[in-house]
């Protein structure tokens, strides 16, 4: 079926995974090791694959001599990547590894605290991530730069935005309140991948909204964030636009295991209490008066 996200496809994909291990549900120190690392490196086999999919294109099988990054920029997009390629694809893996209690990594580990198995918990991540104000954010990015179109648009299309109060994407962050650390580094590689793919028009665009922003928006704590240059990077590695938040899930699964495997060693059920704001009394209609 077409027109299915591939974040979708993704969630489904990887429930129907667990079928296949051997040991879903065993749950030792040891094994809990032995699934992380089967779950990291085949959810980017079938991320990839996805992508094919979407191209018409066969599946591509991994192959041994190459590293973890290098492999699924090669099963994703059917070419044996550069050092170049294959250090960026590593840097953009590991800048999406982690970032403490986000949302998708707040939802695996919730799901653990029960007890259930981890593949349950890695589905609640990929659920979450794929929400466009988390990881779906780089791909509202790039959809941004498109319908601005030059750089010439760029003040006329914020001027627009702000007035209809239009949120900016790959602005702002729940922790930071500067320039996000990983968007600077992103930033620093952008400038390297768009030369070599002849696509300098899309990072100009983006450091001039970046400009802007932080005229307009600085003093209140907004910059950009990691999402911001992520998806320029990343559509100038050739990848398309709604593969982004699947490469970013590929990354996040290393830091998801990991706080899986931390949670079991001390659990605690995640139990929080919601506070009731709504009408103390209400009349009683019957079923048959309403």
């Amino acid at each position: 079926r077409y027109g299915v996200h591939p974040m979708s496809i993704l969630r489904t994909a990887f429930s129907a995974l667990a079928e296949y291990d051997d040991t879903p549900e065993e749950d030792t120190p040891s094994e809990q090791v032995s699934q992380a690392i089967r779950i990291v490196s085949k959810l980017a086999t079938i991320a990839a694959a996805i992508g094919r999919a979407r191209q018409g294109q066969p599946f591509i099988h991994p192959r041994a001599d190459l590293t973890h990054a290098a492999n699924f920029y090669y099963m994703l997009t059917g070419n044996i990547p550069d050092s170049f390629l294959s250090k960026v694809m590593d840097v953009l893996l590991i800048l999406h590894a982690d970032h403490e209690s986000n949302a998708s990594t707040f939802a695996a580990v919730v799901v653990r605290s029960t007890l259930s198995d981890t593949y349950s918990a890695i589905v609640a991540g990929i659920a979450a991530l794929k929400g466009p104000l988390h990881g779906g954010a780089n791909e509202e990015v790039m959809r941004m730069l498109q319908a601005i179109g030059s750089l010439d648009n760029v003040d006329r299309f914020l001027e627009d935005a702000m007035s209809q109060k239009i949120r900016i994407s790959g602005f702002g962050h729940r922790v930071y309140k500067t320039t996000d650390p990983r968007a600077a580094i992103l930033r620093s590689y952008a400038h390297d991948v768009t030369r070599r793919a002849g696509k300098e028009h899309w990072l100009e665009t983006a450091e001039r909204i970046e400009q802007v922003m932080a005229e307009k928006y600085g003093q209140r704590g907004i910059w950009p964030n990691v999402d911001f240059f992520s998806g320029v990077v990343m559509a100038s590695m050739g990848i398309e636009t709604s593969m982004f938040t699947p490469i970013f899930a590929v990354g996040r699964s290393a830091g998801w295991v990991a706080h899986t495997i931390e949670q079991r060693k001390d659990n605690r059920i995640f139990r929080p209490r919601f506070v009731y704001v709504g009408p103390e009394e209400e009349p009683y209609t019957p079923i048959r008066e309403r």
